[in-house]
């Protein structure tokens, strides 16, 4: 339990670095260039788990068996697919810069989603043998110097954009990418050979969890998408500022959920009454969740005054309404965690797939009637039909597993 709650601080510090330079961030750019940078800085961030190819899940149940086999190919499988989908979104965003004549700068985001990926993974590698130094290391110097490096860069050169930004940022986490790619090598669950992912047991498992990750990511930006081509650059700078703010609850609630599954995955393997690990983790896990809503709505608006140039002192009202979506999606967090459990990751891309047709629509229909608060709202709405959709799916395999083990014994 140190372990768990050191790794989570380590955590939370090294991710604040994302909110720390924003107030930095932000001055140093036009509105419109922020908000080309909250836009595309949003895209990496959710595209990034879907390169991940459920590989954090797929490897903390092999460690949770102690199956060096399973580990190694679940690791194997992620090198595999990832070199595939970044040489497919290199074409797709090449496509994109010519038919748009969007900067060239925009072809380094492959690699900033890629290098993401390559992160997330390696660190939830030291995560899981909990490596608490290398951790800390690992985490806290990657992540200030993707935000360091491209401010100093803004402050050198003239006319430094949003895009420009986010070309400086791709080429720190590409450097931290070939370091945690060592770093799996050295450990012996690597070979830089490409290998058929469809011969993995985790294949299918992880690709309806890449699925449902592009789903739910549509999901998590979608309001982003409906607005930023009704709505003024200036009006979306602020919405995108609002949003960022918010995200940094759902980041706080996805570190506790993804330091608290390794351990919760263990517990439910060596369990013989898996409903009372759940509850007594669902329990734990909600009051954080509570108690860190409720100081993010007592200090946002201090956060705001203080930190941020008076043009955007109209994100916090945005802020306080996405808050609650947060909210909501942090729940949602540990019953994806359940269903992952339980390999259940083809039902949740069917939940997400489902959800994220409707939110189209409702979006769309929310904006013309209610404007931008109607999109706030529509993503409050659609997170809860996600959680409880999730949790519904998830406590109905374990009542059965549950029921089962319980005549078994």
């Amino acid at each position: 339990m140190k372990k768990l709650v050191t790794l989570s601080l380590v955590t939370l510090i090294s991710s604040s670095a994302a909110f720390l330079f924003l107030p930095y961030i932000s001055a140093s750019l036009s509105m419109a260039s922020f908000a080309d940078y909250s836009f595309f800085y949003s895209l990496s961030a959710v595209l990034s788990s879907v390169y991940v190819f459920g590989t954090t899940a797929s490897y903390s149940l092999a460690a949770a068996e102690k199956n060096d086999t399973y580990a190694s190919d679940s690791i194997q499988m992620f090198y595999s697919v990832n070199v595939f989908l970044t040489g497919l979104a290199f074409l797709a965003t090449l496509i994109v810069i010519i038919g748009l004549n969007l900067s060239w700068a925009l072809l380094a985001l492959p690699l900033l989603i890629s290098g993401r990926s390559v992160f997330q993974v390696t660190s939830h590698y030291f995560r899981v043998n909990k490596n608490t130094s290398k951790f800390a290391y690992y985490q806290i110097i990657t992540l200030t110097a993707s935000f360091l490096v491209p401010l100093l860069c803004s402050e050198l050169i003239k006319e430094f954009s949003g895009i420009d930004f986010i070309a400086v940022m791709s080429f720190i986490l590409l450097a931290a990418a070939c370091i945690g790619f060592g770093v799996l090598y050295n450990a012996g669950l690597l070979k830089f050979t490409l290998i058929n992912p469809l011969k993995i047991t985790f294949f299918r498992f992880g690709f309806f969890a890449a699925l449902h990750s592009l789903a739910a990511a549509f999901i998590t930006i979608m309001d982003r998408f409906i607005l930023i081509g009704f709505i003024e650059k200036e009006i979306f700078a602020l919405y995108a500022l609002a949003a960022t703010l918010a995200s940094a609850l759902s980041l706080f609630f996805t570190i506790v959920n993804q330091n608290i599954a390794p351990d919760f995955y263990s517990k439910m393997k060596i369990s013989n009454n898996k409903m009372k690990v759940f509850y007594k983790y669902l329990l734990v896990y909600s009051a954080i969740l509570v108690v860190a809503f409720g100081l993010y709505q007592g200090l946002i608006s201090y956060i705001v005054d203080i930190f941020f140039s008076k043009e955007y002192a109209g994100a916090v009202e945005f802020s306080r309404i996405l808050a609650f979506a947060s909210f909501v999606q942090g729940m949602y967090f540990f019953a994806s965690s359940l269903l992952m459990y339980f390999n259940l990751s083809e039902k949740l891309f069917k939940i997400t797939l489902l959800l994220g047709c409707i939110s189209i629509v409702f979006g769309i229909s929310a904006y013309k009637f209610w404007g931008i608060y109607g999109v706030m709202y529509n993503c409050i709405l659609i997170w809860f039909l996600y959680a409880l959709s999730a949790y519904f799916v998830g406590y109905k395999e374990l009542k059965c597993v549950n029921n089962l083990e319980s005549v078994c014994s």
